[in-house]
């Protein structure tokens, strides 16, 4: 092993080939490979844990599956379902949310052609579940049709949103569990008329929009859902036809888009409110001044005065791009110059927005593109860490390289300090597995060696495993006062398991870097290189402290895998 100092300088002496590696997806459904149709996932976390809820015909019968991970998306527990399979059952679009150890799904499933809403729990982080789910709507089972569920937790208040049809038009009900969906609290209200409703969630403050073909309409409570206010209008135009409005807030900011399709075109419109949805501004038309066919598909997300916003555009007269803008105060003004996520030629290949997610100044986007084939796509994806300024001037393809049918639903979520997706996958005319990855972040592996007092060092990351970033290793909870080394590895191949001193060598090192240990802790950052060339490098660490106490005389962390994107 070699001493150097500063650590970054390692990757920099290295060829960046020796060290880039696409992070390997894993597969989360059990079922047979191209036994059925997989898709629709739902993708939430709290911290380290996981959960990842999705619908599968398996074996010729439908039901919701679940799985979930407890160390960040590293390993994954067995799939169960969530949802009773029957030959004449067909279940829907799934999703999660979650509150410490309360985790919930909701879903639709088709029965006898009646649809209904379908509500399972865990109070214990997603080990055990309801046998059955519950039917969240009381109407007359094999009366409404209902569809577009949206469900929030927070602590043991559940909040669920949805529309059915009971009224012989569609109409958005609501309804609340405070126990965690152990109870109900009444049947549900109606707040509206319209379809697919939205669902933001500040304290006990509740923003639900939703459309009626030609106008987007927002409700309000103020309680925790006991109390509704009329609906008002959003939209300013009451002719054209408007599509699937988007919903954020961040205090009583709220922020929507949708899609407008007046006189034959489609594009962009964004409304907000700063006083909790009770007036709108004037509508704000996102997309050019231009005559445009295709834009669609808006996505937006709030972090405290920061709005985002992406979409489908077609503005080059071709095949959809992805666009994105952003504003620093409260949705008043954006920055003068739409910028395009995706790196090929404008225009020219289809491409189609799936996600976007926002957290601090750091915002993630994913989507659908068919440039490898016209028949099908795969996930790509891009980032920004400075509130959506500056973005990586090449897009990143997840997963395997060819057609990946199913990238049309893949999903984000912060992980700790990682990014995870997860997304169906399978040929050109099937889908076949269910599949996550992480994009960038770190994962812990392994598990130390204790030294004096029994005490296990432990190895974690903080900071941005990104291109031109700084990253921070800190070790803790080691012997004070004690020469220690960092272990680097480069590449997938450099993570091993092997008995030495005792301990465990987790990492086959090409570096070494000595460093102390002051009160137990000790930081080391590491600047990573701002090279495209780094981008998808694996780099795995592990920290020895000298320790008399230890059995071979070194206590030892856990290892550290960061993949760099």
């Amino acid at each position: 092993m070699r001493s150097l100092a500063p650590l970054a300088l390692a990757t920099l002496v290295l060829s960046p080939v020796s060290i880039v590696a696409q992070k390997p997806e894993i597969v989360l459904d059990s079922g047979p490979v191209g036994a059925g149709f997989v898709g629709a996932p739902s993708i939430v976390a709290d911290g380290e844990h996981v959960h990842v809820a999705w619908d599968e015909n398996r074996n010729t019968l439908d039901a919701i599956y679940y799985s979930r991970s407890v160390d960040g998306g590293s390993t994954w527990l067995p799939d169960v379902p969530l949802s009773v399979s029957t030959l004449d059952l067909q279940t829907f679009e799934p999703e999660l949310a979650v509150s410490g150890s309360t985790v919930c799904a909701v879903w639709t499933d088709r029965l006898n052609n009646v649809v209904d809403v379908r509500f399972n729990r865990s109070s214990d982080g997603g080990q055990t579940w309801l046998p059955t789910p519950l039917r969240v709507s009381s109407a007359p089972p094999g009366g409404p049709n209902a569809f577009a569920p949206e469900i929030h937790v927070d602590g043991s208040t559940v909040h669920v949103v949805w529309a059915d049809e009971r009224a012989g038009q569609s109409q958005i009900f609501v309804r609340t569990s405070l126990d965690g969906g152990v109870n109900w609290t009444g049947p549900e209200q109606a707040i509206g008329t319209g379809r697919f409703p939205e669902l933001a969630v500040v304290g006990s403050t509740l923003y639900v929009v939703w459309y009626d073909f030609n106008d987007i309409y927002f409700g309000r409570s103020l309680d925790n859902g006991v109390m509704w206010s009329t609906p008002v209008q959003v939209d300013d135009d009451a002719t054209n036809q408007v599509l699937l409005p988007q919903i954020a807030a961040s205090g009583s900011n709220v922020y929507c888009c949708w899609t407008d399709s007046g006189g034959g075109n489609s594009f962009i419109l964004f409304d907000r409110s700063t006083d909790g949805g009770v007036t709108w501004n004037v509508d704000r038309q996102v997309t050019p001044q231009i005559t445009i066919v295709g834009s669609g598909s808006p996505m937006v997300a709030a972090v405290g005065d920061v709005v985002y916003l992406a979409w489908n555009d077609a503005r080059h007269f071709g095949l959809s791009d992805i666009y994105f803008n952003r504003s620093l105060d409260q949705g008043a003004t954006f920055l003068p110059q739409d910028i395009r996520l995706n790196s090929d030629l404008p225009g020219f290949e289809p491409a189609w927005i799936t996600d976007l997610v926002a957290q601090d100044s750091h915002v993630h986007a994913v989507w659908y593109d068919r440039r490898a084939t016209f028949l099908a796509g795969r996930p790509h994806y891009n980032r920004s860490t400075d509130f959506g300024a500056t973005w990586l001037a090449e897009d990143i393809p997840i997963g395997p390289g060819g057609a990946t049918f199913g990238a049309v639903s893949t999903r984000l979520a912060f992980i700790g300090s990682s990014i995870g997706a997860v997304w169906s996958q399978g040929g050109t005319v099937s889908v076949e597995d269910l599949v996550f990855s992480i994009l960038s972040g770190a994962q812990s592996f392994g598990f130390g060696t204790p030294g004096t007092g029994g005490a296990v060092p432990e190895l974690a990351e903080q900071g941005l495993q990104m291109l031109g970033q700084v990253t921070t290793l800190d070790v803790t909870n080691a012997l004070s006062s004690s020469p220690a080394a960092m272990l680097l590895g480069l590449g997938v191949d450099s993570q091993v398991s092997v008995p030495l001193l005792g301990g465990t060598l987790l990492v086959t090192p090409q570096f070494a870097l000595p460093f102390p240990v002051g009160a137990g802790t000790a930081s080391l950052p590491i600047a990573i290189p701002d090279d495209p060339a780094f981008g998808g490098a694996n780099l795995n660490f592990q920290a020895w402290v000298l320790d008399a106490a230890a059995p071979g005389g070194f206590a030892m962390t856990n290892g550290l895998e960061v993949w760099v994107n």
